[in-house]
């Protein structure tokens, strides 16, 4: 159900919670371990909208930790509609969603909130994530995993960290790309914070004709 919209393309719904402090506090020690196993060269952090890469582990740490609250908090109107960090480790990158990756649309004709795909706002689910895939390819994109790696991704985190208790699944996030990504998930049951009012990235603009009590 819709409570209320916010500035800077939010909106407001009543959904799961998540640990945002647990969440990446798991992540930067996946980051880390990855980095050692996989990674070669100078392992670096770069934040949603913004080009600037930083070092890992500092200054990256600290800018990261920071982008985290700035996008909590809903006060960074750059980076509103992709609260992301990337974490470039050589020939892997880390994208982390950490309060989730949904995204909700203003359907104009039937005047209710979808998400790109046509799932009813309602039964949006900002599960967080991390997404695996190869290094970048140009500003914005990369290039995905040999499915062969992928597999030997999933094999490892289910090895090593059996006791964080992750989802872990191989994709195709590009339909015809025989390429694969590893999507890390952090299960409510675990990181879970309970529930209560949920802030999710929306690209409409006006939405102030909805009616904010009606089930979507």
């Amino acid at each position: 159900m819709i409570k209320e919209t916010l500035d800077l393309g939010l909106i407001r719904v009543w959904g799961k919670r998540y640990d945002l402090p647990l969440l990446v506090e798991t992540t930067e020690a996946l980051v880390e371990e990855f980095g050692a196993y996989y990674g070669c060269g100078q392992p670096a952090v770069s934040l949603a909208g913004h080009p600037r890469r930083y070092a890992w582990p500092e200054p990256g740490r600290r800018h990261s930790r920071e982008a985290w609250r700035c996008y909590a908090a809903g006060a960074d109107p750059e980076s509103v509609l992709e609260r992301s960090v990337v974490y470039s480790l050589g020939p892997i990158s880390v994208i982390g969603y950490l309060l989730g990756s949904s995204r909700l649309v203003l359907h104009g004709r039937l005047s209710v909130l979808i998400d790109p795909a046509g799932v009813p706002a309602a039964r949006a689910d900002p599960v967080p994530c991390l997404c695996v895939l190869g290094p970048a390819a140009e500003p914005g994109e990369h290039k995905m995993l040999h499915p062969e790696t992928a597999a030997a991704m999933v094999r490892h985190i289910a090895e090593r960290h059996a006791s964080l208790q992750l989802g872990v699944a191989v994709t195709n996030p590009v339909p015809g790309n025989r390429g694969a990504a590893v999507m890390i998930t952090f299960p409510h049951g675990v990181y879970g914070a309970g529930e209560g009012l949920v802030d999710i990235s929306c690209t409409a603009v006006d939405i102030e004709h909805l009616d904010r009590s009606r089930a979507v």
